[in-house]
């Protein structure tokens, strides 16, 4: 999708979470991007880069009076240039396969580590940190110690440490059985679970737990985000340091609520710390699965 700058809005703008709860609203995938559904744009703003932008901010009439640009009008050219160069970064097959799994129930996993609200998987620029550092007050602490817990699991060096460890996965597996799974020795000999590959159906069933339990309960929708994390977690983990967890679909390979439930209520008096690890673990083995299917390009000769 290529990035616009009609009525205000970039191809990367999101709505805010406050726009789901308007009668206007439209589910469905894609349905946070403001460019998709401008009018609800026009009534929340957007965020941008991690910054919420007023309505007010985004549509307010151009002005270029002394010859200079709204800062408005320079911020959008600024995200269009960052917008392209991203774009050229993601033609490769791994970077869509980075992108995809964030954007699914990997993504959602890996995000436990993070602090309220925080649902970016990325690795944490400690760049940025430093400059966050140099000026830092304290309203800024908590912030701050946040980025540094992800910090903790969810870095390139511990990603590349893990990876180097491990064998290739065989897509031939995956297609032949519908699913693969890999022990990953995160601590060796100490924390080695084993992950599996998630079908749609079982990504299906989560989001419909999901959604039976919001109509059902005075859940806010936090509480909901991070049991569906806990819940993708339960569901991608076969088991840990060789100890089998309770399979979670029936006889004959079907996805089982009942099940599930008990395979969930097992993995949710996990420690946190030990969840979290969970779930970065497998959003990095999602993405090895997704690069699976990814195609080279074979040279001649």
């Amino acid at each position: 999708m290529q990035p616009s700058l009609q009525d205000g809005v970039l191809a990367g703008d999101l709505l805010p979470n406050e726009a789901r709860q308007d009668k206007e609203f439209r589910d469905g995938p894609g349905a946070m991007y403001a460019a998709h559904q401008v009018n609800l744009a026009k009534k929340y703003g957007v965020i941008r880069n991690g910054r919420q932008i007023p309505a007010q901010q985004l549509f307010a009439p151009p002005s270029n009076v002394g010859g200079a640009l709204k800062s408005s009008t320079v911020e959008g050219l600024e995200a269009l240039a960052k917008f392209n160069e991203q774009r050229k970064k993601s033609e490769s097959g791994d970077q869509k396969a980075e992108d995809d799994s964030a954007a699914g129930a990997a993504g959602m996993a890996a995000s436990i580590a993070n602090g309220p609200g925080d649902r970016d998987v990325k690795p944490v620029d400690v760049a940025a940190i430093k400059q966050q550092i140099k000026e830092m007050d304290d309203f800024d602490f908590a912030a701050f110690r946040q980025a540094m817990l992800k910090d903790l699991l969810n870095n390139d060096d511990q990603r590349k440490i893990i990876e180097d460890r491990l064998p290739p996965l065989d897509l031939t597996d995956l297609i032949m059985t519908g699913w693969v799974s890999q022990v990953v020795p995160i601590v060796v000999d100490k924390f080695e679970p084993e992950f599996q590959s998630m079908s749609t159906e079982e990504d299906l069933a989560l989001k419909r737990i999901v959604m039976e339990e919001t109509r059902s309960l005075a859940a806010t929708e936090q509480y909901m985000l991070d049991k569906f994390s806990v819940m993708a977690v339960a569901c991608g983990t076969r088991s840990i340091n060789k100890k089998q967890l309770p399979d979670h679909r029936d006889k004959d390979g079907n996805f089982d609520d009942a099940l599930f439930k008990k395979k969930f209520n097992l993995v949710v008096k996990y420690p946190f710390h030990m969840i979290a690890s969970l779930g970065v673990n497998w959003f990095w083995f999602d993405v090895r699965v997704r690069k699976l299917f990814v195609a080279e390009k074979i040279k001649n000769g």
